[in-house]
């Protein structure tokens, strides 16, 4: 059986470089088969932390107001500008499942997408071509769950007014939201001021060394990834149930020959 290197990058933090693609099914079935404690999820470069497109923005736009009041400011908007736009008789959405709405239609939101399969992550890792800035390898994080909320509860049970200081997973109930059932995804949100490579680091990093395991997987050979994801079922046809998973889905085929 290949054994794999592992390194540990970061307090919290391990890393495995693949030679391939072809090493990430053998990796998933000697190493994690036999545990649901991960979630994952697919980034296309390599140098881009665990971070919500909302944090992105605001480092971006240099924003001086508090993150957390971005964030409340954000919700808030969003819920007055998508009133008469979600049908008739539209239910009242919590918090959680507006965000998760709103990440549908590419609002800026504190969330990230995860899901409890390594192959959509992997499919995620690969889906989009790459361009000047692309870095050698596309990667793959797996995050304990377990351990996240574990040390969650302990922060909100011993610093009640740390509440802020914490990260949780959903997993939305609206049948507006399709997309996380064909993807077998869920949310996780955290502090819109730190990433969550930096939340494990602080709270976890003197704990184990694989709270976050990031698998680095070469990009020179992405056409053949997103072919054998394709034989398993794996692409945005059945990924994205709607008209835009269909457009993607066919134009893939003119960038992929025998897709």
């Amino acid at each position: 059986m290949k054994e794999w290197s592992r390194e540990l990058v970061d307090p919290g933090v391990c890393e495995i470089l693949l030679d391939s693609f072809c090493d990430f099914a053998p990796l998933i079935t000697n190493e994690f088969n036999n545990t649901r404690r991960y979630v994952w999820r697919g980034q296309r470069c390599e140098d881009w932390p665990l971070e919500s497109s909302l944090a992105r923005r605001i480092k971006r736009n240099k924003k001086q107001t508090a993150p957390a009041k971005l964030a409340e400011l954000q919700l808030t908007r969003f819920r007055k500008a998508a009133r008469g736009r979600r049908g008739t008789n539209a239910p009242k959405l919590s918090d959680d499942e507006l965000w998760a709405l709103g990440q549908h239609f590419g609002l800026a939101t504190p969330l990230l997408d995860w899901t409890v399969s390594p192959y959509v992550a992997l499919y995620f890792a690969f889906a989009e071509p790459g361009n000047t800035t692309q870095t050698e390898n596309r990667v793959v994080y797996a995050l304990h769950r377990p351990e996240v909320a574990s040390c969650s509860k302990e922060i909100v049970k011993g610093f009640p007014d740390q509440a802020h200081d914490t990260i949780r997973f959903f997993e939305p109930d609206s049948d507006e939201n399709a997309r996380v059932l064909s993807q077998r995804g869920l949310f996780s949100v955290g502090p819109v001021s730190s990433s969550i490579d930096e939340w494990v680091q602080k709270h976890l990093g003197d704990g184990a060394d694989d709270i976050i395991v990031r698998i680095l997987v070469p990009d020179n050979d992405r056409a053949q990834c997103l072919k054998m994801l394709n034989r398993m079922n794996i692409n945005h046809l059945t990924l994205f149930p709607d008209l835009i998973g269909a457009a993607e889905f066919t134009n893939i085929h003119l960038d992929v020959l025998n897709y």
